[in-house]
């Protein structure tokens, strides 16, 4: 059986994945993907009914996917003595993992420099989501991972977490295959800091500091790169041909943020069943990377027992030509709607996904959210539903056998 927990997370994300398997369940491997909001109220406690966590996977460092994740560590102490739970090994990718080359030594000018321009990044905050967790104890996950010694990234020999350094990795009985992100990506995020380094006329060179900046950079950026896109549709009553024209596609506009291209995006293959985790990966890399692992063109849609669906649903994320690249059963969104400028997910990503035929034997469509969304209510319309054969659910559980 493979059990996939939406955990409730605001308008982040936190998934557990458990694969289990044995006499009794007692075989079982599990992921934890990103690590949102809510962290005391609905992440703490999932966590610590799990036996141990052979992969915490970190897709990228906006704050709705790695806000509770200093938290958690931090609680967690020591990887080899943990308090809460065993974390086998972190999926990362800092300013370290992005460098190709040695970089020298920094000198106490620089250093200082340095320091003064970590301290000059606004800290975000979570906007009421859970103001247990201070905004400067929240941003800073690198040094908690290194000061208690957690294995990092050493699937990828301590590299960078990329599809040229996989793309397959092995977790127990696990297959893992990214799509995302890939070295390209990578370099476009590591450029356009260095970029911000040289206004400072701060030099790049090694020192754990570089990472701290990254990451606050990083986060000031992925909250502030999205203001000003468009919200989802409001209404709250659709007819078939308002879903005929959502899905038409004509508003499509893809991202290009470089925070959201970092993202890990990855296919799990365990037990017959194979499933797409798609974080907030850029449609266009995960349609290149799907076409070259599935070169059979007969194979197309794509079967998935289930689809993440990428970056809260948001249309910018979700290309409609990679929406007819794959099907599901199941299609799963994590948000509460309630981002500080935007509301996902967007009514055209639900259009596109429904207004299709079904595929691979598929009787109908499960839209599953892990919360419920005011502003999508007029897809709980039944006669839509029929139409276009699908269902609307809440549900933060989902059991695959």
């Amino acid at each position: 059986m493979i059990k996939i927990q939406l955990v409730p997370a605001g308008y982040g994300d936190t998934i557990i994945v458990s694969i289990i398997a044995g006499v009794d369940n007692n075989d079982q491997t599990n992921l934890l993907i990103d690590c949102g909001f809510r962290y005391k109220r609905n992440i703490l406690p999932r966590i610590k009914t799990l036996k141990k966590i052979d992969r915490f996977i970190i897709t990228h460092y906006d704050s709705d996917h790695i806000y509770s994740a200093k938290k958690f560590i931090k609680e967690n102490g020591a990887a080899a003595a943990p308090h809460i739970i065993s974390i086998a090994q972190v999926w990362l990718n800092t300013f370290r993992h992005l460098q190709e080359e040695k970089r020298l030594p920094m000198d106490e000018a620089t250093g200082q420099q340095l320091k003064e321009f970590v301290n000059s990044i606004p800290r975000v905050r979570s906007a009421g989501e859970e103001e247990e967790i201070g905004a400067n104890q929240a941003l800073l996950l690198g040094p908690e991972l290194l000061r208690n010694k957690y294995p990092w990234n050493t699937d990828f020999a301590e590299k960078a977490v990329c599809v040229e350094h996989g793309p397959v990795v092995m977790v127990n009985d696990v297959k893992l295959t990214l799509l995302s992100p890939t070295k390209p990506a990578l370099k476009k995020l590591e450029d356009e800091f260095i970029e911000e380094l040289k206004k400072k006329n701060i030099v790049v060179s090694d020192s754990e500091l570089l990472d701290d900046a990254f990451e606050l950079f990083l986060q000031e950026g992925g909250s502030l790169s999205e203001l000003g896109e468009k919200e989802a549709g409001k209404t709250t009553r659709l007819s078939p041909e308002k879903v005929l024209e959502l899905s038409n596609g004509d508003n499509y506009n893809p991202d290009d943020a470089s925070a959201n291209g970092s993202s890990i995006a990855f296919i799990l293959e365990a037990q017959g069943k194979r499933l797409l985790f798609l974080a907030d990966a850029h449609a266009e890399t995960i349609m290149e990377s799907l076409a070259g692992h599935f070169t059979d063109k007969k194979q197309y849609p794509i079967f998935f027992d289930a689809v993440k669906v990428a970056h809260h649903g948001s249309f910018r994320n979700n290309n409609p030509e990679l929406i007819k690249m794959i099907d599901s059963p199941r299609f799963l969104f994590s948000t509460n709607g309630a981002h500080q400028s935007k509301k996902h997910p967007d009514a055209e990503t639900i259009a596109c996904i429904v207004n299709r035929p079904l595929s691979n034997g598929i009787e109908k469509r499960r839209l599953i959210f892990n919360h419920d969304l005011p502003h999508l209510h007029g897809f709980k319309d039944s006669a839509l539903k029929t139409e276009f054969k699908y269902e609307f659910e809440v549900a933060n559980d989902i059991e695959l056998e």
